[in-house]
């Protein structure tokens, strides 16, 4: 599995992250927030026991103890994402969401003491005013919200960097990456049952309807077993930097697919500032092709 290859099927996860907005929009009319997430993870969980039972006897102290933290971090991730917005506008919790690609070099610094690039920093600062200007954040100052949403995009930033550490040298034992995937499954079932009491008062709201079941089925399992297999199976192939910024550009494929589901277009200001995310996930590859071709050429 070569590097471009592995970032390729990220940006297919990144699309399928993307398509959950349009198609969770239409159905939170029927449905409480973590008793959703609740759903989503659960019938994730039947389907990763289902399709890797070997996954489960693979199971030792040591994947027990990583699946649990990865658990853990993901759920927490999503409460705390779903808790924000439900305080704060859809694009402030948007733009703060995005900045997790900027916590990951500095998380993966403190933690690990790995080196930030130059041509990396170059891309966060790119990114970053893409980002700014896809989303335009209202100014409504500091409340609850944006800081449960700026903690949850610290926690993805974290997530990101243990994904590296432990799912990336076992690219050749893809059971016991199975045996995460699905370990953080149940542990995030676990944590939205519990936001059920802490976020939903204690009372789940849920009325069946067709666009509820297409947001369970595609949510769970396109847009977590799938998605989370291959995030676990490929992340490792390339730098959590480059990861997380392949990730910032979910606002702009949410973008997309609410284009195509509901006919919402794109302003001058968004069309632009989607250029630049794209201009700045491909800053490192053109720097580094640059200098490859400089060395080359000098030897």
């Amino acid at each position: 599995m070569t590097q471009r290859r592995a970032e390729l099927l990220l940006v297919f996860v990144t699309l399928l992250w993307g398509g959950t907005f349009a198609i969770v929009k239409a159905a939170t009319n029927d449905v409480s927030p973590s008793m959703f997430v609740t759903m989503r993870f659960l019938l994730a969980s039947v389907i990763a026991v289902m399709v890797w039972p070997e996954a489960v006897a693979r199971l030792d102290r040591r994947l027990a103890f990583e699946g649990i933290v990865l658990g853990v971090l993901f759920g927490a991730g999503y409460q705390l994402q779903t808790f924000g917005l439900t305080l704060t506008t859809a694009s402030a919790s948007a733009f703060i969401t995005g900045t997790t690609m900027m916590f990951v070099p500095v998380i993966g610094w403190l933690w690990f003491r790995s080196r930030i690039r130059r041509r990396h920093m170059i891309s966060i600062v790119t990114v970053a005013l893409g980002l700014y200007g896809f989303t335009r954040p209202d100014i409504l100052g500091v409340n609850i919200g944006d800081v449960a949403t700026l903690v949850s995009a610290i926690v993805w930033a974290v997530y990101i960097v243990l994904i590296d550490r432990w799912a990336g040298p076992r690219a050749t034992d893809p059971t016991a990456q199975q045996s995460l995937v699905l370990l953080q499954f149940v542990v995030s079932t676990a944590m939205a049952s519990l936001g059920i009491l802490i976020f939903d008062g204690g009372v789940p709201v849920v009325n069946i309807t067709t666009n509820l079941v297409i947001a369970v089925l595609y949510c769970s399992i396109l847009a977590t077993v799938v998605s989370t297999s291959l995030q676990t199976r490929y992340q490792g192939y390339t730098q959590p930097v480059r990861a997380g910024l392949i990730f910032a550009a979910e606002p702009v494929a949410a973008a997309v697919v609410a284009l195509v589901a509901f006919g919402e277009i794109w302003d001058v200001r968004q069309s632009v500032s989607a250029l630049v995310i794209i201009v700045g996930i491909v800053i490192p590859d053109a720097i580094a092709l640059s200098t490859n071709r400089e060395r080359s050429s000098e030897s």
